[in-house]
């Protein structure tokens, strides 16, 4: 029987690509922030208008309200916060983790030339499609420039290799 240590397609770490996964998960907190603070706000408008229309007794209400609304606030947050996080994390765990795989893969192949065994990301993770073209480009690649045909299927000339990447450009891309 496998054990889960022993098991090669299982990801323990859940952080794969760290600065990716944490700037996602970062945006789902941050829009979930503002839709409280958007509820917050709608609350609080709702609880004045209640307390005015009481009168006397709505005094107490209006007093009151400032810091209920505080504490439901805090207390949702304190909630949702870690909940985005932990499932942020799980979610974009199933891209990060094939893409972080993919960079190896294509690292690998320009330094040591095409590998003997095709890009491959696990059932159920994201970007499947994406592996499926790397694999087909470095096919491609290995099978020699493609020769291009006119509309009469008269073969035209060769397409023209990729221009050597430079530094300026890889730097310009990061």
């Amino acid at each position: 029987m496998e054990t889960q240590s022993q098991s090669p397609k299982r990801r323990n770490r859940k952080l794969i690509d760290r600065s990716l996964q944490l700037r996602l998960v970062g945006t789902f907190v941050a829009v979930g922030c503002v839709a409280i603070l958007f509820q917050v706000i709608l609350m609080n408008q709702s609880v004045l208008q209640l307390g005015r229309s009481l009168g006397n007794p709505g005094e107490q209400v209006l007093r009151l309200g400032p810091s209920m609304l505080l504490r439901s606030m805090l207390i949702t947050m304190s909630v949702l916060i870690p909940v985005t996080l932990g499932i942020g994390i799980l979610v974009t765990h199933r891209v990060a983790g094939p893409a972080y795989r993919m960079r190896m893969y294509l690292e690998n192949v320009a330094e040591n030339g095409v590998p003997e065994h095709p890009c491959k990301v696990r059932e159920g993770d994201e970007l499947q499609d994406l592996c499926d073209r790397v694999n087909e480009a470095i096919l491609a690649f290995q099978e020699g420039p493609k020769v291009q045909q006119d509309e009469q299927g008269a073969s035209a000339e060769p397409l023209p290799p990729l221009p050597q990447a430079t530094e300026s450009a890889e730097s310009a891309a990061s």
